[in-house]
């Protein structure tokens, strides 16, 4: 009796246990069941995909060629509670590559692909439902006052930039994205110019630091290729120097007017008015695109400026901000005297090579405390106090220690000066 009352705890035990493995197993099973139920409406929402996929694509086929031409359609189709996304493309494609061709001038548009994809809610992991179809445009579906135009789109290294969002205005209005080879090829558009192409991208610039895009003009019976450089642009700093004679300590200049180019291609130049500072910061004016090549920056607005040699040549890489050597100009030493005598506060105006005026005023010792001017030759110098005035041509070429040194005169016994109170 006693053995017996012992082992009534152990059958609650066993008891428990196996009420235990029931629930778990039981658990189990439903949710086999209910999975098993997810699964067959996940394929039942599937197979409705593909059944409203056929019918789109059986649908649009019959079209006609030109409301088919450049298609874009979304539409929504709702069946037993379930909205399905329905979008379809038409995209014109060659012969020979069966795909947009914007890399071959004057390649044609020979067919066009029509692709239908169908998604819903419950798609989860699943892709959507997808069909495509290739249709031959009948013979003269299309006249010979219209044409193709391609658009193609590459970074610095001639690689496509895929998946960018480019607008067609004009005669026809289109948005589209770049496929994998960076091009969007429109079909059979009305010939004539006043077209269009315009896409941007957030740190992005063309070969022209802008905003991509441009003007596009359509030929009848042709197909026109429009291609752009697109990259992630960059920056240049500079500081401007010029040597203080005779020593050569470099100080600061302000030459009001600075150039950048680069060689490209394609080729770039832009001007930047600095006002009254000693630095360049481009990012300032927008962004540069980076050129494989070296930038060159120098004072001054056109090319006459650019000395052969004591030039910065920075090179830009995407996305970076550069810092960029000092830029050293070549210093005009000009002293400005009265019968041997400085003259304070007498102003100097000189006209570039470029035609840029700098009007400066000369120190108690009658020289320029910022002798920094642009690298050029033919300069036309002015020196005047008020009374009496000086005249000369000279050249602004040398980056030695000494610079260039000019004399000037201007009293009544200094060969070369004249009475007047103002510089030409």
């Amino acid at each position: 009796m006693y053995r017996l009352a012992a082992e009534q705890g152990a059958l609650l035990v066993e008891v428990m246990v196996s009420a235990t493995i029931v629930l778990v197993v039981g658990f189990g099973v439903l949710t086999v069941v209910d999975r098993t139920a997810d699964l067959s409406a996940e394929q039942r929402q599937q197979s409705i995909a593909g059944n409203l996929a056929q019918i789109e694509i059986d649908t649009v086929r019959a079209f006609p060629i030109s409301q088919l031409s450049n298609m874009r359609r979304s539409t929504t189709q709702t069946v037993s509670g379930v909205d399905y996304a329905i979008t379809t493309r038409a995209d014109w494609i060659n012969d020979s590559a069966m795909t947009p061709n914007c890399t071959t001038p004057g390649a044609g548009a020979d067919y066009l692909k029509v692709q239908t994809t169908v998604t819903h809610p419950g798609i989860g992991a699943r892709s959507p439902a997808t069909l495509d179809t290739v249709i031959t445009p009948p013979v003269r579906s299309f006249n010979a006052n219209q044409g193709s135009l391609a658009v193609l789109v590459t970074d610095r290294a001639s690689a496509a930039v895929p998946a960018l969002t480019v607008s067609l205005t004009g005669a026809a209005t289109f948005s589209d994205t770049t496929n994998a080879n960076g091009c969007i090829l429109w079909g059979y558009l009305a010939a004539g110019s006043g077209y269009t192409v315009a896409f941007s991208k957030a740190g992005y610039v063309t070969a022209s630091g802008s905003p991509g895009g441009g003007s596009a003009s359509v030929v009848g019976d042709a197909t026109a290729n429009v291609n752009y450089l697109f990259d992630c642009g960059g920056s240049l700093r500079t500081n401007f120097k010029v040597k203080s004679p005779p020593l050569g300590v470099l100080v600061d200049t302000k030459p009001n007017v600075v150039r950048v180019d680069n060689g490209g291609p394609p080729t770039f130049s832009k001007n930047y008015d600095i006002g009254t500072t000693s630095s360049l910061d481009t990012s300032a004016s927008g962004l540069l695109f980076p050129f494989w090549n070296p930038y060159s920056v120098y004072a001054d607005n056109c090319v006459a400026a650019k000395p052969a040699t004591n030039l910065i040549q920075p090179t830009l890489t995407p996305g970076a901000a550069v810092q960029a050597a000092d830029t050293i100009l070549p210093a005009l030493n000009i002293t400005v005297t009265n019968n041997i005598i400085p003259v304070n506060n007498a102003t100097v105006r000189v006209v570039t090579t470029c035609g840029t005026v700098y009007t400066r005023q000369t120190n108690i010792l009658g020289k320029l405390a910022d002798p920094g001017f642009p690298y050029g030759t033919g300069f036309a110098v002015c020196a005047t106090n008020g009374t009496r005035k000086r005249v000369m041509t000279v050249a602004n070429t040398s980056f030695a220690n000494a610079g260039t040194t000019v004399a000037m005169g201007i009293g009544t016994a200094d060969a070369g000066s004249t009475a007047g109170t103002t510089c030409p």
